[in-house]
């Protein structure tokens, strides 16, 4: 949400697509502990690839009322061959019903890191 300090009584939904906006996202998600840096970068600098969740297992950890997760993807490019990859990350309980094993999501790598790639889960 945006708002001018001078005029707290308009304010302005944020545009989720918006590049800055989900700069704005990463980072708080950086600070409060529930995204690594490295795969921050990935969202950020990475290549974006298509995955599939092939499992995925609590760690029995808790932040901020989401539960971490780790989960083991089929990454597949699509015009490469395919490779597995963990991922280890906080999720919102609620967006849990979008990564259930063979659901597909959107996973960033780093070249120089393609098996700790990051996954953006949106509900």
């Amino acid at each position: 949400m945006r708002y001018n300090p001078a005029n707290h009584d308009t304010v302005r939904l944020a545009d989720l697509d918006d590049a800055a906006v989900q700069r704005a996202i990463i980072d708080w998600r950086v600070e409060r502990g529930l995204l690594s840096a490295a795969h921050s970068r990935a969202l950020r600098d990475g290549v974006e690839t298509p995955a599939s969740v092939m499992a995925l297992r609590p760690t029995g950890r808790r932040r901020d009322g989401e539960v971490e997760m780790t989960l083991t993807l089929l990454m597949a490019p699509e015009d490469g061959a395919a490779w597995e990859a963990e991922s280890t990350g906080f999720v919102d309980p609620d967006a849990l019903s979008a990564i259930q094993v063979g659901s597909p999501v959107l996973a960033w790598y780093l070249p120089g890191a393609p098996f700790d790639p990051a996954v953006e889960v949106r509900r």
